[in-house]
């Protein structure tokens, strides 16, 4: 047990409330057990939302020891690196820390970029620019090497999420559960 995190890339339909985001990523995990479900798919009759078979390109088969269809595709995953998880909780979750889907703008993860090069140019601000957060199976709090790592690792989950998602298409969603 413990805290997981993950990035997410989906298909961007501008229609989609983040709630319907969900109820149809539900919907999705809920109905699709095989090939013959995703034919026959109809998100719009069984989520009620009228954009939401729009999203059935996305759907593919995802996990390797699990295997599930998903709309979405883990981009970035970190495992007890609590400081990310409260910079994503104060900017992109509004203080509500609720194992939710959250979108994410280009500008929203440019900035946590930004954050953790300040980090790694001056790990002694590190409690200022980017602070630990305590919780149930969240990990150690010190500012150690492990910290340090968990920055280094942002970084290039980071860089390689903004060089790859055409974000006109696509959108970027983050979670986390524990």
């Amino acid at each position: 047990m413990g805290l997981d995190m993950m990035l997410h890339k989906t298909k961007k339909v501008d229609e989609l409330t983040r709630e319907d985001v969900i109820t149809i990523s539900n919907a999705v995990y809920t109905h699709v057990k095989s090939d013959e479900d995703l034919k026959s798919l109809n998100l719009a009759q069984i989520t009620g939302i009228e954009a939401a078979n729009e999203m059935i390109p996305a759907v593919k088969l995802r996990g390797e020891m699990f295997q599930y269809y998903s709309m979405l595709e883990e981009v970035g995953y970190w495992r007890k690196a609590n400081q990310i998880h409260a910079w994503f909780v104060e900017n992109v979750q509004d203080g509500n820390d609720d194992c939710e889907l959250y979108p994410v703008s280009k500008a929203k993860l440019e900035k946590l970029l930004g954050v953790c090069r300040l980090v790694l140019n001056n790990i002694d601000h590190a409690e200022t620019l980017l602070p630990t957060r305590s919780g149930f199976f969240f990990g150690s709090t010190d500012y150690d090497e492990y910290y340090k790592q968990d920055v280094q690792d942002t970084v290039k989950i980071l860089e390689e999420v903004l060089e790859k998602t055409d974000f006109d298409k696509e959108a970027i969603y983050y979670s986390s559960s524990w």
